[in-house]
C-alpha cells in the first residue's frame, strides 16, 4: 500500500457516511476512527463534501490523532510503537491535527465547532473526539 494512498475500507467508509448525509431525513455524520486513516486531501474532501450536503443544523462527530511538534501523530510515549504497529497492520495512521487548529480546519471545511465542544476539548486514550455544527 502507497502512504498517500488510502485503504479501501477507510475510503468505503467516508463515502457512505457522505451518502448518508445526502438524505434529508439524516442530519449527523458519525465517521469516528476513520480520519487517521485518510490522506490530507481525503479528510479535506469528507469534511467539505458532507458540509455541502448538510442542513442547517447537522452535526459531524469524529476522533482524530493530535499531531506532535514535528506533526506526525502523536501518540505520546507510544508514537514509535504505535506508529510500527499501525503500518504492520496495514492501516497507517496518515492524518492528524494540532488540537488548537481544529478550529480553523472546520471553518475551511464549512463546519464549526459544536458549543459544548468548546469546554471540553480532552484526550481519550490517544485520541480526541470532537463534535462540529453546520
Amino acid at each position: 500500500m502507497r502512504k498517500d494512498k488510502p485503504s479501501r475500507t477507510a475510503c468505503k467508509v467516508a463515502l457512505n457516511v457522505v451518502t448518508l448525509g445526502a438524505k434529508p431525513e439524516m442530519n449527523k455524520f458519525l465517521p469516528p476512527g476513520i480520519v487517521m486513516y485518510l490522506s490530507s486531501e481525503a479528510v479535506r474532501d469528507l469534511f467539505s463534501q458532507s458540509a455541502v450536503v448538510a442542513g442547517v443544523g447537522s452535526r459531524i462527530v469524529f476522533s482524530y490523532i493530535p499531531a506532535g511538534a514535528d506533526g506526525r501523530p502523536d501518540a505520546g510515549r507510544w508514537t514509535g510503537l504505535m506508529l510500527w504497529l499501525q503500518k504492520v497492520a496495514g492501516e497507517p495512521w496518515t492524518w492528524s491535527l494540532r488540537p488548537e487548529e481544529l478550529g480553523l480546519f472546520l471553518e475551511e471545511t464549512g463546519w464549526k465547532i459544536a458549543l459544548e465542544q468548546v469546554e471540553s476539548i480532552r484526550k481519550h486514550g490517544v485520541e480526541y473526539y470532537a463534535v462540529a455544527t453546520k
